[in-house]
């Protein structure tokens, strides 16, 4: 997966590495897979703040079909914290 956003002063960029997982991860945010579908199924748009005062960055997430599935994740990088 590849991504980027554009923010008020620098686009940000965006990696990861994943593979499929049968479980969902005891570290996850969400109680179950059913849980983490909805959250994201209920809009394609997400907003984060930025270091510059009334900035965010928005990531807008495009689906042609909906389904969900448990990642292992093995990799995660961004600009947004590189110095």
């Amino acid at each position: 997966m590849r991504g980027g956003a554009h923010g008020c002063t620098a686009p940000r960029l965006a990696a990861a590495a994943a593979s499929l997982s049968d479980p969902l991860s005891v570290t996850s945010i969400f109680d179950s897979v059913a849980a983490a579908s909805a959250f994201f199924e209920r809009g394609s748009i997400g907003y984060s703040a930025t270091g510059e005062n009334g900035c965010l960055d928005c990531l807008e997430l495009k689906r042609f079909q909906w389904h969900v599935e448990t990642p292992a994740v093995r990799h995660v990088e961004s600009s947004l914290f590189a110095g």
